[in-house]
C-alpha cells in the first residue's frame, strides 16, 4: 500500500505555496471588488472627501490645544486643576467627542448630497440594501478614526506647541508616505495612509516588485499585491495614537507651560 507523503491530496491538489497565493489571491479579490474600491459614481467621489474630514479633526484637535497653551490658559487651568494626567485626558477627550459632530454630520451631508446630485441627473445606478449597510459601516469607521486622528492632534499640539509646526509635520509625513510608497517594496503594508485607508474601506491593496529569475537565467521584476485588512489597519492607527498619547502625556506632566 502506498501512501502520499505531499499534503495535497488535503488541499485539492495544491502545494503549500500555490494554497497560500490563492487565498491571497482571493483576499486581493475581495477588496478590489468592494462598494469603496470601484470607480462608481456614488462611492468614488464620497470615499475622496472622507479624508478632509479626518484632516478637519486632526486640526481642530491641534489647535484645541495650542491655543490654550500660547494664551496661557492652560497653564491658568492648572492652577486649579494640578493633576496633569487628569487635565491631558480631559483635552484629549474632548477634542475627540467634540469633533465627532463635524466628522460625522459632514460625512453624511456629502453622502446625501451626492445622491441627491446623481438621482437628479440620473447617474446613481442601483444602490442596494447591502450598499447602503455598507455605507453605514464606513460612517462608522470614518467616526473612529476621526476621533483617532483628534487626539493624535492633541498629543502633537503638546509635543510640538506650535499648530503650524503639528499640522505642517503630519502633513509632511503623509505626503512622503504616499509619494514615495513604491521605494519601500512590501514594507508598505506599515505605512500610515495605506493603513488609513484600509481601515476605511475593510481592505486595501499594494503593488511591489518581487525580482525573479525567468527560464533563461535573465532577471525580470515581477508585481506582486498585497493586502492589508481593514482590522490591521485599524490597530496600527491605534497603536500609533496610543503612542503618541503615552509621549505627549508623559512630556505634559514635566513640561513648564509658562
Amino acid at each position: 500500500m502506498s501512501h502520499e507523503t505531499s499534503g495535497s491530496s488535503a488541499t485539492g491538489g495544491l502545494t503549500g505555496t500555490e494554497t497560500a497565493a490563492a487565498a491571497v489571491s482571493a483576499e486581493v479579490a475581495a477588496v478590489q471588488e468592494s462598494l469603496w474600491s470601484g470607480w462608481s459614481s456614488l462611492s468614488a467621489a464620497a470615499r475622496s472627501a472622507a479624508p478632509a474630514f479626518l484632516m478637519l479633526a486632526f486640526v481642530v484637535g491641534v489647535i484645541f490645544v495650542t491655543a490654550e497653551q500660547r494664551t496661557g490658559a492652560l497653564g491658568l487651568w492648572l492652577t486649579f486643576e494640578p493633576r496633569r494626567s487628569r487635565v491631558y485626558g480631559s483635552k484629549a477627550a474632548a477634542a475627540a467627542l467634540g469633533t465627532a459632530p463635524l466628522v460625522l454630520g459632514g460625512w453624511l451631508a456629502t453622502v446625501g448630497g451626492l445622491y441627491a446630485l446623481h438621482a437628479a441627473a440620473g447617474t446613481l445606478g442601483t444602490v442596494s440594501g447591502a450598499d447602503w449597510a455598507e455605507i453605514a459601516a464606513f460612517s462608522g469607521r470614518l467616526l473612529l478614526a476621526g476621533a483617532l486622528c483628534a487626539a493624535a492632534g492633541v498629543a502633537l499640539g503638546v509635543l510640538l506647541r506650535h499648530a503650524a509646526s503639528a499640522i505642517g509635520g503630519a502633513a509632511l509625513l503623509l505626503w512622503a508616505s504616499a509619494g514615495f510608497a513604491f521605494t519601500l517594496g512590501a514594507a508598505q503594508r506599515w505605512l500610515p495612509v495605506l493603513n488609513l485607508d484600509a481601515w476605511l474601506r475593510g481592505g486595501a491593496t499594494y503593488q511591489y516588485p518581487a525580482r525573479a529569475a525567468d527560464p533563461s537565467g535573465e532577471a525580470s521584476v515581477p508585481w506582486l499585491t498585497g493586502v492589508v485588512d481593514g482590522v490591521h489597519g485599524g490597530l496600527y492607527w491605534l497603536a500609533v495614537v496610543a503612542v503618541l498619547t503615552l509621549v505627549a502625556g508623559a512630556v505634559f506632566r514635566r513640561r513648564d507651560l509658562d
